[in-house]
């Protein structure tokens, strides 16, 4: 430890410099920075099962499916079906939606002497009570696409994986404008935009929180502003280099990685509460490092050894939240 702290001393110039760069770059690497798209990104990339999956999606078009519930006292009346046609119409300009299947796509086989007749159940808009009946009891689509009191209905969508943020979003937005109806949603596209949404809130939410609260802790038993400023400053530096490192090398903020900005400040804090505890201005800064330095650094060694060790795990965020955690 005395070689160390010689040799910063030494060349603590060279030091200063090396730190402000990396940490300079990192800080332009915080605008690349993004949330993850879609839970798929927690799969093993190596994996001969995922990459199967994102080529089939690829070649023919997959993509993750969504359920738009939809609920009125009659969703078969000439205004529940033309607010149902519009939104149809309108999900199917968005860009990375592959397909959207509604009861107007639905068709009615009848067998008949002749032949199979082929028709679609919705032939038009204004529709009789005995048409209405008739929907509501078919045996291929009572209680699967329409309810069998005709009070629910459901549109299907399936959405590029690559695509999701944006056209979950505009299909929120498309669906906002149509009133009368009662909307639902449901499936992997829906619940992972919300699951993205959530992690963003908490970050944003809890970051500030752990902050101040970390400000308070030090300051009540340091009673030191020096001592609380260099605490605070060295995590949320850690905090500023671990996101930029993230927009660097393309690792995007997911449910795993958030935690990260609250754990920094616990651990972080710790070892600012070791540093300084018996500190004070007539203590040389040297001896007091060649003495206190050894225990914090060999702590601080192996609580970075057991999150790297992470990176073992075959779950792709779980591995990279334990290298960003130990750098």
């Amino acid at each position: 430890m005395s070689y160390i702290v010689e040799l910063i001393k030494k060349h603590n110039l060279i030091v200063i410099i090396v730190f402000s760069i990396l940490f300079l770059i990192t800080i332009f690497g915080i605008k690349n920075l993004e949330y993850e798209r879609t839970l798929t990104q927690y799969l093993p990339r190596t994996s001969e099962y995922v990459q199967a999956y994102f080529d089939i999606e690829e070649d023919f078009g997959g993509g993750e499916i969504g359920l738009i519930g939809i609920r009125s006292d009659d969703v078969l009346s000439k205004e529940s079906l033309k607010s149902i046609k519009k939104i149809e119409e309108g999900i199917k300009g968005i860009k990375g939606v592959n397909s959207v299947f509604s009861i107007f796509d639905a068709m009615d086989f009848v067998s008949k002497p002749e032949g199979l007749e082929i028709n679609p159940l919705i032939k038009h808009l204004d529709l009789s009570e005995d048409e209405k009946e008739y929907i509501r009891k078919h045996p291929d689509y009572s209680g699967a696409i329409i309810s069998e009191n005709g009070k629910a209905t459901a549109i299907v969508v399936r959405i590029k994986e690559r695509e999701i943020i944006e056209a979950v979003k505009e299909i929120k937005n498309l669906i906002e404008k149509e009133k009368g109806l009662e909307f639902f949603y449901s499936g992997s596209p829906f619940v992972s935009t919300y699951i993205i949404s959530a992690v963003r809130r908490d970050i944003e939410k809890i970051s500030p929180i752990v902050a101040l609260f970390t400000l308070f802790l030090l300051s009540y038993f340091f009673r030191n502003i020096t001592a609380v400023f260099v605490s605070i400053l060295t995590v949320c530096t850690s905090v500023i280099m671990v996101f930029g490192l993230m927009g660097i090398i393309g690792e995007p903020i997911s449910i795993v990685n958030s935690s990260i900005p609250a754990l920094l400040f616990a651990v972080s804090s710790a070892y600012a509460v070791h540093t300084f505890r018996g500190f004070s201005s007539t203590t040389e800064v040297e001896d007091y490092l060649k003495n206190g330095g050894v225990p914090i650094f060999f702590s601080a060694i192996t609580t970075a050894a057991g999150f790297f060790f992470l990176f073992i795990m075959e779950m792709h965020a779980i591995r990279f939240f334990g290298i960003l955690v130990s750098t």
